[in-house]
């Protein structure tokens, strides 16, 4: 029976009296449960890929306009590793157009070479970045195909540039590529004593851009100790951030820094240095890091307790961790029992924050969590936030994630075989991930000893029907669980509106959840947003209540008690005075209701909401912070 921690749902405003109904001012669309594999990909959801017998590990994964997906990392070549790159379909089959079995290994160096990432330009061409050995010194190494799998000549002159900056050990972790197609690689290097971010721009030809830093390089050093670089954004406004590790004299921070569109250090963000840190009271590594819409940025990696767990702060846009995540801007979270290592981030378009990484229990396994966009798990991806999958029974790890634009999740990795390792790939449903019915409004009210539950679908795909699940909510109780209380017949397949309604009777006094759980024909479901109501007394005077929560982002709830049935308008106005929405206009009988009221399109500021039951007229102000 799916659970609902009870934690959550007492962020709702309490109701004293009747009557409760909730409904959605949004079309919404009723979503997959989140984080199941995507049994569309492959059959099974999971992808693995040999190179001819040898060893093989992804280690970046990246999407292309059309669907398909591009993993880069090593391939053994027999003595030393080489780049290996592997494009496949959005279904999960190996690309017969890419270099024509899918796949494309490519030697640089006479020692190791590795791809650490990939990313895909707006004209298809795909650049891997990583490292390459003479065998004594190691540097940054930087590949680019053509979306055909073949070395593009344009870029460097053979499609291949290495860069030596320091003394003997230079490797390229990260890459991202500017509005204006600039090519920007992080990575670190070692000056000597230790190591030094190392962050470097190419135009698209390959060549270094003077223009940014002291010939297209900027090494920064944070602290006396190795400072290692992992991730790289680049902000709407051409700035880069650039996030890894530093010493803080004790232990490792997660650090972040920002430069300026030429390579400067940016002193309008952190301390004013540029730099800012977030300690989580021991060893942290940062390995990841991903750029929110509205550029809050969000670092993850791994932060010791008495293990290693998922680690992951928040910064504004101005570089202060953001006491909006979590309440002090990082949270960590354990998975398995013998350490957890988070290795990359991807942000939902909903704002829901996930992390893919490895856990350790008995074996290695792949490891994805999701955040709600405050830094709780979000317990609509596979019931806790956290999901793990077993491929292989010992070694499987996933290095990379990308989410595609129907919000489907696709990790990359590796698991070991026969003696070596293989790339894998594995595919989730995500938060983006649709159900064909199109939910319009869900609402409930009790009427007596019963609650009526009426709601409306827009279109229909493949619906067999409607599970009507029911919970008690106790003050004794941390957790809720639900039950089956009924079902309704859906429609089939329909792009003509339908109506629905349910009643529960003999329901006992008290307060109740409900939701509803679309099943399809084929067996898959998906569970609509709850909807609170309580069963008692009527109310007696004509109340309009203080939102809560209040300051609220993006969503409140208003509620509002009616004595007698009456013709109700609820609006929302600006500050100054301009109508923004309409969330009730109907008759209405007495009781005690709530509507959702949804911001997420409206800017911070203050608010009214307007209740008017014939002559009487009531206002509360509400202040909308994002």
């Amino acid at each position: 029976m799916f659970q609902l921690h009870h934690s959550l749902v007492r962020r709702r405003v309490a109701l004293l009296l009747s009557i409760f109904s909730l409904t959605f001012v949004h079309t919404a669309i009723l979503s997959a449960q989140d984080g199941a594999l995507d049994l569309t990909f492959n059959t099974t959801g999971i992808v693995t890929t040999g190179f001819g017998g040898v060893g093989a590990e992804a280690s970046g994964v990246a999407l292309q306009s059309d669907g398909k997906i591009v993993v880069a990392g090593s391939v053994f070549n027999g003595s030393t590793n080489d780049f290996g790159v592997a494009c496949y379909t959005s279904v999960g089959v190996l690309d017969a157009t890419f270099d024509s079995d899918g796949k494309v290994v490519t030697s640089i160096g006479v020692g190791d070479n590795a791809a650490a990432c990939v990313a895909i330009q707006s004209d298809g061409k795909i650049l891997a970045a990583g490292y390459s050995s003479n065998g004594s010194q190691t540097y940054f190494a930087i590949v680019r195909y053509t979306s055909s799998g073949v070395l593009d000549s344009t870029f460097s002159g053979d499609g291949i540039d290495t860069l030596t900056i320091g003394s003997s050990y230079d490797v390229a972790t990260c890459i991202a590529i500017q509005s204006d197609g600039k090519i920007v690689v992080g990575g670190f290097t070692n000056n000597g004593t230790n190591r030094d971010f190392a962050v470097i721009r190419y135009t698209n030809a390959g060549v270094l851009d003077n223009t940014f830093g002291t010939n297209g390089i900027v090494t920064t050093s944070v602290s006396s100790s190795d400072d290692e670089l992992y991730g790289i954004v680049i902000q709407s406004d051409g700035k880069i951030v650039a996030g890894g590790y530093s010493w803080n004299g004790t232990y490792t921070d997660f650090t972040v820094i920002r430069y300026s569109s030429n390579g400067i250090l940016d002193n309008t963000f952190g301390g004013g240095d540029g730099i800012v840190t977030a300690d989580f009271g021991n060893i942290s590594r940062m390995r990841g890091i991903a750029l929110q819409a509205d550029e809050k940025i969000v670092a993850v990696g791994s932060a010791f307790t008495s293990t290693y767990d998922f680690g992951a702060a928040r910064f504004t846009s101005t570089g202060v961790l953001d006491s909006t995540f979590d309440g002090d801007g990082k949270v960590t979270t354990p998975i398995g029992g013998g350490g957890d290592l988070a290795q990359a981030v991807a942000i939902q378009s909903d704002g829901k924050i996930v992390v893919a990484g490895y856990s350790f229990g008995v074996t290695s396994d792949f490891a994805v969590v999701q955040y709600t966009s405050t830094g709780a798990l979000d317990n609509t991806f596979d019931g806790d936030g956290k999901t793990t999958t077993v491929i292989n029974s010992t070694e499987d790890a996933a290095m990379a994630v990308a989410i595609q634009t129907d919000g489907k999740i696709v990790t990359a990795g590796y698991i070991p075989s026969g003696g070596n390792r293989q790339f894998a790939v594995i595919r989730y449903t995500g938060s983006s991930s649709p159900l064909p019915v199109e939910l319009v409004s869900f609402t409930a009210s009790a009427k007596l000893l019963s609650v009526e539950l009426q709601w409306n679908t827009a279109t229909e795909v493949n619906n067999y029907g409607f599970e009507i699940e029911r919970t008690v909510i106790s003050d004794q109780s941390s957790v809720i669980s639900w039950s089956k209380a009924g079902f309704v017949e859906g429609n089939g397949t329909t792009n003509a509106s339908k109506e629905y309604s349910y009643n529960d009777r003999n329901v006992g006094t008290g307060k109740y959840l409900y939701r509803l759980k679309q099943v399809d024909r084929d067996g898959k479901f998906s569970y609509s947003q709850s909807v609170e109501v309580e069963v008692g007394n009527l109310p007696k005077v004509f109340t309009l209540e203080q939102n809560y929560p209040n300051p609220f982002n993006p969503s409140t709830v208003i509620s509002y008690q009616l004595p007698a049935n009456s013709q109700v308008t609820l609006k929302v106005y600006d500050a100054i005075g301009r109508e923004v929405a309409t969330l009730v206009n109907e008759v209405k009988e007495a009781g005690n209701y709530s509507v959702t009221f949804d911001a997420s399109r409206f800017s911070s500021g203050i608010y009214f909401a307007r209740l008017q039951s014939g002559d009487k007229v009531q206002l509360k102000k509400m202040l909308l912070i994002k």
